[in-house]
């Protein structure tokens, strides 16, 4: 929660929210199936209840700093809640299982077909049942995928590409005409290159930094624990 609120008073217009559901049905923010990397606790997602899931905490100080605190996995109501009638959001099924269940959400905030966007790899099944529901969708793309672009870029209303794609694959992607993503963005050198090839957004973990030409930081922040 504190990444996408964060990202948020960083000036963000859209958030990209990673969804997993509980073997009792709740539906959680996390990227991974699995606990361990997060939390240093393995639990399988799909195999364990939420009130498990609450016990762990999220762990970030590792690419944060000794300081971050650590915090309970949200639920995407939450996160919903609080940002869905404000922000755009990019929501992903990582476990590829729950459509049905996530579109219900969905449907219930108000004008959520102009602010809730279905993100999902180019070759997942769930299209038919998000462009039924009216949905605005994000289909990715990653380099080993590239040659299925022809095939699959119709059925997306926004198509995503790897940074690591090349120029003439990234041009290729642009020139179908539908709006582009690229992901994950890391430094200012890579978001200039992007623009010039027309890629209309770029998604990225270090927004002040790739906002701006000016030093995100003139000092260390080693005394204080948290980087910079």
């Amino acid at each position: 929660m504190t990444a996408y609120r964060e990202s948020v008073n960083a000036g963000a217009v859209a958030l990209e929210i990673s969804v997993c559901a509980t073997s009792d049905g709740k539906l959680v923010c996390h990227h991974d199936l699995n606990t361990e990397r997060t939390t240093g606790t393995k639990l399988v997602i799909k195999d364990s209840t939420y009130a498990q899931l609450s016990e762990l905490r999220v762990d970030a100080r590792a690419w944060l700093g000794p300081q971050a605190e650590p915090e309970e996995m949200p639920l995407l109501k939450d996160v919903l809640d609080a940002f869905a009638g404000t922000h755009v959001l990019f929501i992903e099924d990582k476990q590829g299982t729950n459509a049905k269940a996530l579109l219900d959400l969905m449907d219930k905030y108000p004008d959520s077909r102009s602010r809730l966007i279905w993100k999902q790899s180019a070759e997942a099944a769930q299209i038919a049942a998000v462009s039924k529901r009216g949905y605005t969708s994000w289909g990715y793309f990653t380099t080993k995928q590239l040659d299925l672009v022809p095939e699959l870029a119709d059925q997306f209303t926004m198509l995503g590409v790897h940074h690591s794609a090349s120029d003439e694959d990234i041009a290729a992607m642009v020139a179908t005409g539908k709006p582009v993503i690229c992901w994950e963005v890391h430094t200012r050198v890579l978001r200039d290159r992007l623009v010039k090839l027309g890629v209309s957004g770029q998604m990225a973990a270090n927004l002040p930094y790739l906002a701006s030409d000016v030093p995100a930081a003139t000092t260390d922040s080693f005394a204080d624990g948290v980087r910079a």
